[in-house]
């Protein structure tokens, strides 16, 4: 892969980093941002603790 090829592959996942951080905020302890990942991920019913916010969104994002 070149230099170039590189840079814009480090360039673009900062970028998507950034935007992830502006939607959904750097504060992993925060449920109304976890609450909104799951409504994003569509996952139903909602999970009412933090806990369960986060290991549901786990298995939704792993890979299969």
């Amino acid at each position: 892969m070149s230099d170039e090829k590189k840079l814009v592959m480090k360039k673009f996942k900062d970028a998507m980093v950034l935007q992830f951080n502006n939607i959904y905020r750097t504060n992993v302890d925060d449920i109304g941002t976890w609450q909104k990942l799951c409504q994003i991920l569509g996952i139903v019913p909602m999970p009412e603790g933090l806990k369960e916010c986060r290991d549901v969104s786990c298995l939704t994002l792993s890979p299969t």
